[in-house]
């Protein structure tokens, strides 16, 4: 889903942010989840909330 350049631009930012650095796999990792939580704040004015939990299996 995420290019290897946009893992790499997660893992520079996170690292940033909390001082930690994070493997590639877990950079892919909350890279998606971060990416999946900005898709169903934004399709929230488009769709209701069960499409949103059906389409990105919200919990």
């Amino acid at each position: 889903m995420l290019s290897d350049k946009q893992i790499e631009q997660f893992q520079n930012i996170y690292q940033r942010k909390t001082g930690k650095a994070v493997d590639k796999k877990e950079a892919r990792e909350l890279g998606e989840k971060v990416f999946n939580l900005f898709m169903a704040i934004y399709d929230l004015s488009e769709n209701s909330i069960e499409k949103i939990i059906k389409n990105y299996e919200i919990t």
